[in-house]
């Protein structure tokens, strides 16, 4: 065999052989056999050999703004040349040059400022790299809170019900509405979402 160009020829016997480490390029193998006899028979094929790629990493849906305490979910794939998958390492950084766990697959950022976040795969000797940049805010706006409830009159004895309430927020898609009732400066116990109204005056409900 040879590398296409050059004059020399390295030769191997055998009837399966293997070469190792071609330099990328195209090679040319001559198999030539013969019997002693009768003049020896020779057959050329020509091999390409290209460099083997690095992995290549797709970064997942990730937010490129988040908020101050929250958790920023990251998450990113790698195929190696072959198409088989290649371990994705993840680390995050703040402008400052300060490192933050990741951890379920989720940063939590703790002061406002640009996060880059950087994605490694690596196959062999060979690096498939990825980034991606998230501009972290302080959360500032309360949730919007809705309820479906009015002022009521309701004789003494009666069992009250509670709506839920419903929440959203800019930063926390898992808002928890809580409830609570006073009559005056006590706490009245809640059965689930019902209370019972024992004494006659005004009972304050908060959500």
């Amino acid at each position: 065999y040879r590398q296409v160009g050059t004059a020399d020829w390295t030769t191997l016997e055998g009837e399966s052989v293997t070469i190792d480490n071609l330099a990328p390029g195209k090679w040319e193998i001559m198999y030539t056999v013969g019997d002693g006899v009768n003049e020896a028979t020779s057959l050329t094929r020509t091999v390409a050999v290209i460099e083997r790629a690095a992995p290549v990493v797709t970064v997942g849906d990730i937010a490129t703004e988040a908020y101050v305490g929250f958790a920023v979910s990251v998450s990113a794939t790698a195929q190696d040349a072959d198409g088989k998958a290649v371990n994705v390492s993840i680390i995050v950084v703040d402008e400052n040059g300060k490192q933050y766990a990741v951890g379920n697959g989720a940063f939590t950022p703790d002061k406002a400022g640009v996060y880059t976040v950087s994605f490694t795969a690596q196959d062999g000797s060979l690096i498939g790299y990825a980034s991606h940049r998230v501009t972290v805010i302080d959360d500032t706006q309360n949730p919007d809170l809705a309820v479906d409830f009015a002022d009521m009159t309701v004789e003494r004895g009666s069992i009250v019900t509670l709506p839920a309430g419903t929440a959203q927020d800019n930063a926390d898609p898992n808002v928890t509405v809580t409830v609570s009732v006073a009559f005056g400066t006590e706490q009245v116990t809640l059965s689930g979402n019902t209370f019972t109204a024992e004494k006659e005056g005004t009972y304050t409900i908060t959500w």
